[in-house]
């Protein structure tokens, strides 16, 4: 793994741990999901099927990828779709003209959508932690909504917590300066 090199395949996160055993030469338990991305270190241009699909859900929301488009989708608690988004990732790598609207694209979004209703089984998390999720209310919560903060904008939150440490030391130094120079 000498040269560098840009791979453009569609991958998951559920790829990178496959990845890590093959590459450390371990064997692959039998219950971790997903491929290792070995074959496409070693060789770039063994290009995957354009049938490879990502897939991402959070909340109310998902998103399929393939090669050539990201759709997403935002829905209700009856499963009413609330509004959605298609880019074509050749077209407009950047994302930033939202293809939903156009009935050109309309078989497009309907066998996306069909992926994404036919992957789609059980609660957005383990059933488990959709259960510890409703009962920490996070996202309404003030720990929530900080957590949610740190990790949405971590370095704007990291450099204000610097700032303010540093307010906080600077404040204490000067006050005890002060308190000396009085006694």
């Amino acid at each position: 793994f000498t040269s560098s090199h840009e791979v453009r395949s569609v991958t998951d996160l559920l790829d990178v741990y496959p990845t890590v055993v093959d590459l450390a030469g371990l064997k692959m338990p039998a219950h971790v999901e997903g491929v290792s991305l070995r074959p496409l270190l070693v060789d770039p241009t063994s290009v995957e099927p354009e049938e490879k699909q990502s897939i991402a859900r959070w909340m109310n929301g998902e998103s399929v990828r393939t090669a050539s488009y990201r759709y997403s989708r935002w829905f209700d608690e009856s499963g009413q779709t609330l509004d959605e988004m298609l880019f074509d990732l050749e077209a407009d790598p950047l994302e930033q003209s939202n293809l939903a609207g156009n009935s050109e694209f309309s078989g497009v979004i309907a066998d996306l959508g069909a992926s994404l209703s036919k992957q789609r089984s059980g609660p957005v998390w383990s059933e488990k932690l959709d259960a510890q999720y409703g009962r920490w209310q996070l996202a309404s919560s003030a720990v929530g909504g900080v957590l949610l903060l740190v990790l949405a904008y971590p370095v704007p939150v990291a450099m204000s917590l610097l700032l303010f440490i540093g307010v906080v030391v600077f404040v204490f130094l000067r006050f005890r300066k002060r308190r000396r120079s009085i006694s």
